[in-house]
């Protein structure tokens, strides 16, 4: 697993290096959940993935990638 995970991530530096760094639109967020917290936040993510991902493309609309991470923030764990 820990492969296919590097390897999505790679795949996002290349893809945003391709794109131009100044054409992402970039947000970064730092929180402190409990557990069941964290659990709704991923349900949510989750789900406007799964709602997008099944739309049906339009004609003439313009392709986007989308990538996610949600990690500890080991650097503010005190």
């Amino acid at each position: 697993m820990a492969g296919a995970k590097a390897a999505m991530l790679d795949a996002f530096l290349e893809e945003a290096r391709l794109a131009g760094i100044e054409e992402l639109d970039l947000t970064r967020l730092g929180l402190r959940l409990t557990a069941e917290g964290h659990a709704e936040l991923l349900r949510r993510v989750a789900e406007v993935f799964e709602d997008f991902a099944g739309r049906t493309p339009l004609p003439g609309g313009q392709a986007y990638s989308l990538f996610f991470a949600l990690y500890k923030d080991v650097s503010r764990d005190t």
